[in-house]
C-alpha cells in the first residue's frame, strides 16, 4: 500500500484503497490472513447448520481519519471513511463506528474526540460500552490514517502507515497503542450477519444456557 494509504486488517490484492481526503491511494500486495483465517479455518470449523444460517454481507473495511489538525470530525465521517472501500464474505471484523455506537454515552460522537481526550486523561467518551466487556484489546477492520495539513504536508498523529484502529478493554476505543501495526499481535472477535429468516428460540446466551437459534 502506498504510504499513508492504510489498507486495513481485511485487504485483499485485488482491492484498491484511498485515504478519505483522496490524497494516497493504492493497492494491497498481501491478502488479510485475519481474513483467510475467519473465512477458511474458522468458518469450515462451524457446525453444518451454523454455516446455513450465516448471511453473507459486504463489510464496510475503509480508512477512518484521525483529525489530529481541525479536530472537525463526526460519526458520519468515521462512517462514510469505512464506506471508502467494502469486502463481501462471511465472516468479518467489528468496524470502529460499531464500537463507537456501542456506547451508551451521549458524547461518544467520534473516534477523533475520544481519542484526543484519552491521551489527555486517560478517561474516554466512549465508556459504557459493551464491547469492553473482557480484558481484551481486538482488532477493527478499519485503517489508522492521520489527517494531512494541507500547507506543510505534515501528519497530525502517528505517522504510521500500516496500523489499524483496535478497541481495547477499559471502555474506550484506542488507536496506535501498544502495537497498532497490522504484524502485531491482538485478539479477533468474529462478526457475522444471520438470515432473516433465523429465528430466536431460547437461552439467555451464558454457557450454560446459550442462545438457541432454528
Amino acid at each position: 500500500m502506498e504510504s499513508g494509504g492504510g489498507c486495513g486488517v481485511y485487504g485483499k490484492v485485488n482491492g484498491t484503497y484511498t485515504r478519505p481526503d483522496g490524497i494516497y491511494s493504492g493497492t494491497v500486495t498481501e491478502d488479510s490472513s485475519i481474513a483467510d483465517y475467519l473465512n477458511g479455518e474458522y468458518y469450515n470449523g462451524l457446525t453444518t447448520i451454523a454455516r446455513t444460517q450465516i448471511q453473507q454481507h459486504n463489510f464496510n473495511i475503509g480508512p477512518v481519519e484521525y483529525y489530529g489538525i481541525t479536530g472537525n470530525d463526526t460519526l458520519s465521517k468515521n462512517t462514510a471513511g469505512e464506506k471508502l472501500a467494502t469486502w463481501t464474505g462471511n465472516i468479518g471484523l467489528a468496524s470502529v463506528s460499531d464500537a463507537l455506537k456501542a456506547s451508551t454515552n451521549p458524547a461518544c460522537t467520534s473516534v477523533t474526540d475520544q481519542y484526543n481526550q484519552l491521551m489527555d486523561s486517560g478517561t474516554s467518551t466512549c465508556d459504557s460500552n459493551y464491547f469492553a466487556d473482557t480484558d481484551l484489546t481486538f482488532w477493527t477492520m478499519n485503517s489508522y490514517v492521520a489527517e494531512i495539513d494541507v500547507q506543510t504536508r505534515g501528519l497530525a498523529g502517528p505517522s504510521v502507515t500500516d496500523s489499524a484502529w483496535v478497541f481495547a478493554s477499559r471502555n474506550y476505543m484506542v488507536g496506535l497503542d501498544g502495537s497498532p501495526s497490522l504484524t502485531g499481535e491482538h485478539s479477533t472477535r468474529p462478526v457475522l450477519f444471520l438470515k432473516a429468516s433465523i429465528q430466536f428460540t431460547s437461552g439467555n446466551g451464558s454457557k450454560s444456557q446459550p442462545f438457541i437459534l432454528s
